[in-house]
């Protein structure tokens, strides 16, 4: 019993203190302007995810037909239904055109390792090389 009575008034002690006048008024502002809120230099990811947390009530999330169809249902009653096509297997950022393959491949088969290495590189700073394309 005593342990948790400790880990309470630890819990209440390392409660942030109450805001202040000024910084409810700004934080207020910061509410009626959610994108200035959500776009300030001082936010970071944990900010971002906190305004999230509290705007929104529930997402209803469905795979169907190679889409995710999404649902948000905001604290307000509002309901935004949202629809993102999925990515194919292997088809992600970092995909290389279908040409630019092509043309490595013909490039392969005419100028060894060396050469092809010194004209160019991926989207990822990374060196052609034979096993890489096969």
């Amino acid at each position: 019993m005593h342990r948790l009575e400790g880990e309470i008034a630890e819990l209440e002690a390392k409660r942030p203190a109450p805001l202040g006048e000024k910084e409810r008024r700004h934080l207020m502002q910061l509410g009626a302007d959610l994108e200035l809120a959500w776009s300030h230099p001082a936010a970071t990811a944990e900010t971002r995810k906190r305004i999230l947390r509290t705007a929104l009530h529930e997402i209803i999330v469905r795979i169907e037909g190679g889409f995710i169809q999404m649902v948000l249902h905001w604290q307000g009653g509002d309901h935004t239904p949202l629809q993102l096509k999925m990515n194919g297997v292997g088809k992600h950022r970092w995909t290389v055109p279908e040409d630019t393959l092509s043309l490595i491949r013909e490039l392969a088969r005419l100028m060894p390792d060396q050469q092809n290495r010194a004209a160019s590189q991926s989207r990822l700073q990374a060196d052609w090389t034979r096993r890489w394309l096969d």
